[in-house]
């Protein structure tokens, strides 16, 4: 199963908080006077230790070629005998965890707002039968999704090009102001959104075709991935409608 976002962003959370009780503990530790390590301490640094372990298992499945090192730290690694021994290594996992949030934030790429992530989810949904009508379509369509969610707006963009003008193709007409009539025609759009129709077209042929100053920002390739969505979604109901008038 592929890893997630939410995945990602689950371990991001788990590493943080061992990170912060390894640091408050190792400071609790260092203000003791005189200095020791209780078992109630000592039993909070066994469990931290395996915790962290596990923590440190899943960093290396979810991200197998990160070229950082996060040290296999294990209690039995030091000395018992020496409780200030205790303090650096609490310090260093909360350092290993620090390292190992740094890498997953930047490998979840940045947050959506909640209107994005319920837009996004929502098309999802809505395009749920386009695998079984056009696999390759609908691939190019999840995709765009999923780099919009990894920040990649431009390749976002691309791709709902791509699929919309690969749409455009399929539908009736010498130009998108007779495939927009087509699809009016047939009840598929209504006359009044015919301009916001025509003007997705004329973006969608710019990005994917020959306009190399359309550079997207983040509107843009939401906008663009509805566009393709809600375009796909009409190629269905199109060529339903012209099997059955065969």
């Amino acid at each position: 199963m592929a890893t997630t976002r939410a995945d990602i962003q689950a371990l991001a959370a788990r590493f943080a908080s061992i990170g912060r009780r390894s640091s408050l503990l190792s400071e609790r530790l260092k203000k003791q006077v005189p200095y020791a390590v209780d078992e109630i301490s000592f039993t909070e640094i066994q469990m931290l230790s395996k915790t962290y372990r596990g923590a440190r298992y899943d960093f290396q499945k979810i991200a197998p070629k990160a070229r950082i090192s996060l040290d296999r730290i294990r209690i039995n690694e030091i000395d018992t005998n020496h409780d200030s021994e205790f303090p650096p290594f609490l310090e260093q996992i909360a350092i290993n965890c620090e390292t190992a949030l740094g890498y997953l934030k930047e490998l979840a790429g940045p947050s959506l707002s909640v209107e994005d992530k319920d837009k996004l989810d929502s098309l999802r949904r809505q395009i749920a039968d386009l695998e079984g009508f056009n696999e390759n379509l609908f691939k190019h369509v999840t995709k765009a999704i999923e780099e919009y969610e990894h920040g990649h707006h431009l390749a976002s963009a691309l791709l709902a090009g791509k699929a919309t003008v690969y749409v455009l193709e399929q539908l009736e007409g010498k130009d998108d102001e007779s495939k927009a009539d087509s699809l009016v025609k047939l009840g598929l759009l209504d006359t009044r959104m015919k301009p916001d129709f025509l003007k997705g077209a004329r973006k969608a042929r710019n990005y994917f075709t020959h306009d190399l100053s359309a550079i997207a920002e983040s509107h843009d390739a939401i906008g663009m991935i509805g566009d393709a969505c809600d375009l796909s979604l009409k190629l269905i109901a199109y060529k339903t409608k012209i099997q059955r008038a065969t």
